[in-house]
């Protein structure tokens, strides 16, 4: 199946089911001062996510995102070659509810797609959930393992914890202000000084370089 084949069925999956379809942003990041480059289909959604709903008219969305990793902590170049699954260059394929649905329709939804849509075999699938951390003190995801229970066998579903998740990066982008940090303590006293509340962290070595690539891009 061609890269176009799986974006349009997927795009159409949920179009079908009453999703808006978003066109891709920009690769070079507009108004938003906190990134470089899109590096994920969540990007233009940035701010409803974080709470301003004032202009939000969006219940379902699906969206085909392109995204540029080349720097930063989420920097897949190094990556390119050693696996086969990372790229310096890609689109991200997303589903988004916003206050609509949540786990039992989307945990259904992504076993009918790849089964129904894309027909790969049920037989060569595991799922995963959150086992729970106890230093966190969070406990585990028993919602999804009842919900994906209904749906494959016990010997089916993993049990996955904090490594198998996305982590933040490394220095302090604070709104419109780069704010470069050596250390996590210097995260943390820079935040409680200024009274922040965002923190997104950048490679501090990376910043010049990212702001002369983006000047570069910008002109083409």
């Amino acid at each position: 199946m061609k890269a176009s084949e799986i974006r349009e069925k997927f795009i159409k999956f949920f179009k079908d089911k009453d999703h808006s379809v978003v066109p891709s942003s920009t690769i070079v990041a507009k108004n938003d001062p906190s990134l470089m480059f899109t590096n994920a289909g969540m990007n233009q959604f940035k701010s409803i996510f974080l709470g301003d709903k004032s202009n939000n008219t969006l219940k379902r969305v699906v969206n085909s995102q392109k995204c540029l990793r080349v720097s930063g902590k989420h920097n897949d170049l190094e990556e390119v070659g050693v696996d086969h699954y990372h790229h310096t260059m890609f689109e991200m394929l997303g589903n988004w509810s916003f206050g609509d649905y949540f786990k039992e329709e989307i945990i259904k939804w992504s076993y009918e797609l790849l089964t129904k849509t894309y027909g790969l075999n049920s037989d060569d699938l595991y799922v995963s959930i959150f086992q729970g951390d106890k230093n966190d003190k969070t406990s585990k995801d028993d919602e999804a393992f009842k919900i994906w229970s209904e749906i494959v066998g016990h010997e089916k579903i993993i049990l996955g914890n904090k490594k198998d998740l996305i982590e933040v990066p490394k220095t302090i982008l604070n709104s419109m202000e780069v704010i470069p940090v050596k250390n996590v303590d210097e995260v943390l006293k820079v935040a409680l000084t200024k009274s922040l509340k965002r923190v997104e962290w950048v490679e501090v070595d990376q910043i010049s370089k990212k702001e002369k690539l983006k000047k570069e891009l910008s002109t083409h």
